[in-house]
């Protein structure tokens, strides 16, 4: 589990926090505390987001063909 990926469903999809946490099976307290991380360091979140985009289009360029062949095993 991520911060960005906690992120992305409360406020990419419009969840609120609780429903989050019932959904990923986390602490409500944890969904809020990612939530928190996420926008108390903005520069880490975007650097992470470039490295995501990076090992995407590494990963296409390899001849990768499906999304679990993307994500591969170093999510952050």
């Amino acid at each position: 589990m991520t911060v960005r990926r906690i992120q992305g469903l409360a406020e990419g999809a419009g969840k609120s926090a609780e429903e989050v946490a019932d959904q990923l099976d986390v602490d409500v307290a944890d969904a809020y505390g990612a939530l928190q991380y996420y926008h108390s360091h903005p520069d880490e979140m975007v650097a992470v987001e470039r490295q995501r985009v990076e090992r995407e289009a590494a990963a296409w360029e390899a001849g990768a063909v499906s999304l679990s062949e993307l994500k591969g095993d170093e999510n952050p």
